[in-house]
């Protein structure tokens, strides 16, 4: 498919948002680094959003490592009459290296990879997210 535009879409709490906020915004393809200065907040706070709480809990809590991932998909919208979208490039989060290294994810480089295991993007990523889940632990 021609590739006009591309975005990335993750999975993180669909249960409490809209598909909306689980992608970026499009950005034209080019031959050069895209910029997308991304950001997005998730409430997990134990007074307002205590499902949301529980659910992460369930996360990072789970003997089931591949369900602390956060799944991101590179993706690229493409001209009418084709499929809505083509997904090319895949990685995941770990939140649980963040609860073990007891540190935020600032800045890390992420490949994203095809379905071939091929490099077809990397992506730059920061996960802020240290305390929320150390208090998660604590008090879930």
């Amino acid at each position: 498919p021609r590739i006009n535009k591309v975005f990335v879409l993750y999975e993180f709490l669909p249960e409490f948002c809209t598909d909306a906020d689980q992608r970026t915004h499009s950005l034209p393809k080019e031959e050069r680094l895209l910029t997308y200065n991304f950001t997005r907040a998730f409430k997990v706070d134990n007074r307002d959003n205590r499902e949301a709480r529980f659910k992460v809990s369930q996360m990072i809590r789970s003997t089931k490592e591949e369900e602390a991932l956060i799944p991101l998909c590179l993706v690229s919208d493409v001209a009418q009459g084709e499929d809505d979208f083509f997904e090319f490039g895949f990685c995941e989060i770990d939140l649980m290296q963040i609860v073990e290294d007891r540190r935020d994810m600032v800045a890390k480089p992420i490949d994203m990879m095809d379905r071939n295991g091929n490099v077809v993007a990397t992506v730059t990523v920061t996960v802020l997210a240290v305390q929320a889940l150390q208090s998660i632990l604590r008090d879930p």
